[in-house]
């Protein structure tokens, strides 16, 4: 069980990561920084090239979505990202596009709950992690959403963000 918590605070960890770090959600439903039409999963490879990621337990197919924030496969066109596979720090990544606006909303608020959960957890039983956890958030850029966990968070997401026009 507590390998499993771990585990779920890694990739919750790297999710929010992926979406910045800061105190809330921000969101672009449209208009300037529109994003690249790149499948997630080279854009989530391409991060992880540029910054030094902790063994990473990969999400391999939507169901892991489903199971994990309640994300069906019927809301999303592409998705990516994965959790620590070591469970020793929290680092979550979660990238996200959603089939339409609706979809997103909805995407946007499940991986939020993700992360308000994550961090209640973790303030009972890792301090440590919890101060990492209050520094990221879910963040959204038009059907795009992403939760970007880890104490590299800041790097992650400048890295992400390359992939914007």
């Amino acid at each position: 069980m507590k390998r499993i918590i771990a585990v779920l605070c890694i990739v919750l960890a790297l999710g929010m990561m992926m979406s910045a770090c800061g105190e809330s959600s921000s969101s672009n439903k449209g208009g300037a920084g529109t994003q690249v039409d790149v499948s997630l999963q080279k854009i989530f490879d391409e991060v992880k090239e540029e910054v030094d990621f902790p063994e990473m337990v990969e999400y391999t197919s939507a169901d892991q979505l489903d199971r994990r924030y309640g994300i069906s496969e019927d809301m999303i066109d592409d998705y990516a990202g994965g959790i620590e596979a070591a469970s020793v720090t929290t680092n979550e990544i979660v990238l996200v596009r959603a089939k339409d606006d609706a979809a997103a909303d909805e995407i946007e608020e499940k991986l939020q709950k993700r992360l308000e959960v994550l961090l209640k957890q973790s303030r009972n039983y890792l301090p440590e992690q919890a101060a990492v956890i209050e520094k990221c958030k879910v963040e959204r850029n038009d059907r795009l959403i992403s939760l970007i966990i880890s104490p590299d968070a800041e790097k992650i997401t400048e890295s992400y963000h390359k992939h914007f026009i």
